[in-house]
């Protein structure tokens, strides 16, 4: 897909009330103005300093009003209330910025259309940050008014990315653009399109010069398709032509999956091949050798399920624990709700009629935690843990609810009714 006019760029204006970025890497649209008005909500904020929570107006410009989205504004961890929210409630500064459908459980991660992290100023997003999007597509790099501008890398929902310069949030100047189906291009862009010479690696590992003119190739020495498939070891489906002989195989991270999923992927088209890697540091470190595995409370070691019971054969006694509490702690709640109405539905039993509590929230909402995993809230309020053993983890949930209680908390704002 390299190269037939297609355009690569941000038809600048926000995502979802975050910035400008419509990027699809065919046919994007001009960048336009900036439009929209500004959103305003109060939220709790956490005072490091005095360790004390307080209501704040909060203020960020959104671009897409007609939405009627809602936002969250979480400073990072450390930045004092008055270091990113100015008098009149705009948010500045280092933190995280999340738009989501308006009145829905903050812990379903299927709501949320836009995620933003890093530097702001004005309500909008400006310096070094990432921005992620609910259509899979990601925008990384250096911001300005809301807008790439400077060095970054964007990928579209398809799974294509580009690296190099942005002016106004769209690709222009030196940069490469790797498309899902192996072929990477590699040279100049003039709003959005190439222009000027380049180089294009085949997927087959053939490699050649080209010159473009906004988009059209007007020269260089395209090889054969399947001369290159030859090249690499491949065939073309139908060497006889017609429809068959125009197949190309991409391969590709679903990014709307994989932001919704604990074990997070990622893929990377490289000049040999097309790489499919976690997110995770920690679990790339192990593959490769680089990191430490220890004997004994690591996240690798799961129990021993030989003699474990079957959830039909505790549930009749945990039931009736369920049924004389209120509600329901857990970190990460809406996976542990989906693994309870899972083991249930899966046993032909009763689903509890009972609301969840989400621990992350909490954490964030009282102390303005981030990272906001098990062991970090657990450290910060000085618990005890051996993480991944459940009556440990189950202990320090409700620890973490009853820290948020003694804060003054008002539980009832953060925990969702499930029952219809």
């Amino acid at each position: 897909m390299a190269g037939r006019g297609a355009r690569f760029g941000l038809g600048i204006l926000a995502a979802a009330g975050l910035l400008a970025t419509s990027a699809s890497f065919l046919n994007a649209a001009e960048p336009v103005a900036p439009a929209g008005a500004w959103a305003e909500r109060v939220q709790i904020v956490y005072d490091a300093a005095s360790r004390s929570v307080e209501r704040r107006t909060v203020r960020a410009w959104d671009f897409h009003p007609e939405k009627n989205l809602d936002f969250v504004w979480e400073p990072a961890t450390g930045q004092s209330p008055d270091a990113t929210i100015a008098a009149d409630g705009t948010i500045g500064g280092r933190g995280r910025l999340v738009w989501r459908v308006r009145g829905s459980a903050s812990y379903d991660p299927a709501t949320v259309y836009s995620t933003y992290e890093g530097e702001l100023r004005d309500g909008r997003p400006d310096g070094q940050g990432r921005l992620e999007l609910r259509s899979g597509e990601v925008f990384q790099g250096r911001w300005a008014a809301g807008a790439l501008d400077g060095q970054g890398l964007s990928i579209d929902a398809d799974g294509n990315r580009y690296e190099g310069a942005f002016a106004d949030g769209v690709a222009n100047g030196k940069g490469r653009l790797l498309s899902r189906t192996g072929e990477i291009f590699e040279g100049t862009f003039v709003g959005g399109l190439k222009n000027g010479e380049g180089t294009t690696r085949l997927p087959g590992g053939t490699v050649y010069r080209s010159r473009w003119a906004m988009g059209r190739e007007i020269g260089g020495n395209r090889p054969d398709v399947l001369a290159d498939a030859r090249v690499g070891g491949l065939l073309k489906a139908q060497a006889g032509g017609g429809d068959a002989g125009k197949v190309e195989i991409g391969v590709v991270v679903d990014e709307r999956m994989t932001q919704r999923s604990d074990m997070q992927y990622q893929n990377l088209v490289r000049d040999e091949d097309i790489a499919i890697y976690p997110v995770s540091d920690q679990y790339n470190g192990t593959w490769n050798g680089t990191d430490t595995v220890q004997a004994g409370g690591n996240f690798y070691e799961g129990m021993d399920w030989e003699d474990a019971p079957a959830f039909a054969g505790v549930w009749p006694e945990l039931a009736e624990v369920v049924a004389g509490v209120d509600f329901l702690a857990a970190h990460n709640a809406a996976f542990d709700r989906r693994v309870l109405e899972g083991c249930c539905t899966s046993y032909a039993l009763p689903v509890p009629n009972k609301p969840f509590l989400c621990t992350v929230q909490l954490a964030r909402d009282v102390w303005n935690l981030r990272p906001t995993k098990l062991p970090d809230v657990a450290r910060y309020l000085c618990l005890q843990l051996n993480h991944h053993d459940a009556l440990s983890d189950a202990t320090a949930c409700a620890n973490i609810v009853l820290a948020a209680e003694a804060e003054g908390y008002d539980m009832r704002r953060r925990i969702p009714v499930y029952a219809q």
